[in-house]
């Protein structure tokens, strides 16, 4: 375009950095960005508000505050870009810190920013500013949307209040597979096992197809409580009866499923015939061996996760555990040479 004397006018730039957004390219959308400023382009609010949402795609929080902190006017959409960065990268204080900044400056939220911000409570635990976040979304008349209650369902069960998760749940008229997943977790982690099955078995009733994140639930419900043949035909049925690809998290939770029952000759065989186990197996099997007490598996599972990750003191630590509960310190010194 520019070899035959074009110049590049704000239309274009636009769809630049909406390309360098959508491919995660920092390195372009700098050049891009250097561009811009050499053309005065950067001013303009529409575009500055595209360079923050760009910096945030591509992982750089720096620039995106920079040019953020720059702009004349804040728009929703810049607001929006921020305060989703931060949730992203885990900075959740921060996030909120920019959502009540934003409240200061008039600004009004709508639905992305309630989303982000409602991510950030759950990673906090934040249960009271997270009550206050669900009164503004009533306020504002978005309590109806299927994925602020699905957000809400999440925050209510990582904050440990389960009647509020309960009480969305019923009262929703229209649920996804967000919402099923959402809820059969919430019970999960409450200690609500059989309630997570019920769920789980409501949910396929009414039509809804599980994915993998359903299954990563129900293998983990499976195993903490001791439904070790639930949990087989669980893990059969993925590729079954819904030709899924298993994934490294359902092999994880098959391995604890295994151990967890006794099973560990055939958890030990299932983690040495993974194409490409990691560590976090093996200290899986490792946790196996503590429960049940078998030091000697012990030793050369923690040699394994040695051998994977060698800066991890947490296999020698549990290992260390192991041999101390069996009184029996003999050769355990090698794992820590």
């Amino acid at each position: 375009m520019e070899q035959e004397g074009i110049k590049p006018d704000k239309i274009v730039f636009v769809s630049l950095i909406d390309a360098c957004s959508c491919l995660g390219d920092l390195r372009q959308g700098m050049r891009v960005h250097e561009r811009l400023h050499a053309g005065g382009f950067d001013i303009d609010n529409s575009i500055a508000s595209g360079l923050v949402n760009m910096y945030r795609k591509c992982g750089s929080l720096t620039g995106a505050r920079s040019v953020f902190n720059k702009m004349d006017r804040n728009d929703l959409l810049s607001w929006n870009a921020l305060i989703a960065g931060y949730a992203e990268q885990g900075d959740s204080h921060e996030a909120l810190q920019v959502f009540r900044w934003m409240a200061c400056e008039g600004m009004k939220s709508d639905r992305v920013t309630f989303l982000s911000v409602l991510e950030a409570c759950s990673s906090l635990t934040a249960l009271e500013q997270g009550r206050a976040v669900h009164a503004s979304i009533v306020s504002r008349g978005l309590d109806s949307d299927t994925g602020l209650k699905n957000s809400l369902i999440n925050l209510y069960g990582k904050c440990g209040s389960l009647k509020d998760a309960e009480s969305l749940f019923d009262c929703m008229r229209c649920r996804d597979l967000v919402t099923w997943n959402s809820m059969i977790t919430t019970y999960s982690h409450h200690g609500r096992d059989e309630i997570s099955l019920e769920v789980f078995m409501q949910m396929k009733l009414d039509g809804i197809q599980p994915n993998d994140v359903t299954f990563v639930s129900m293998l983990f419900v499976c195993s903490h409580a001791g439904l070790f043949e639930d949990g087989c035909k669980c893990f059969g049925s993925i590729t079954a009866d819904y030709s899924m690809e298993l994934t490294v998290d359902h092999y994880n939770c098959v391995i604890d499923l295994l151990g967890r029952a006794g099973n560990l000759d055939e958890a030990e065989i299932l983690v040495a015939n993974l194409p490409e186990p990691c560590s976090v197996d093996w200290m899986t099997l490792l946790g196996a061996c503590r429960i049940h007490g078998d030091a000697d598996r012990a030793l050369r599972t923690a040699q394994r996760v040695a051998e994977l990750d060698p800066d991890s003191l947490a296999g020698k630590v549990l290992l260390s555990n192991i041999y101390a509960t069996a009184r029996d310190w003999d050769d355990k010194g090698e794992i820590f040479t």
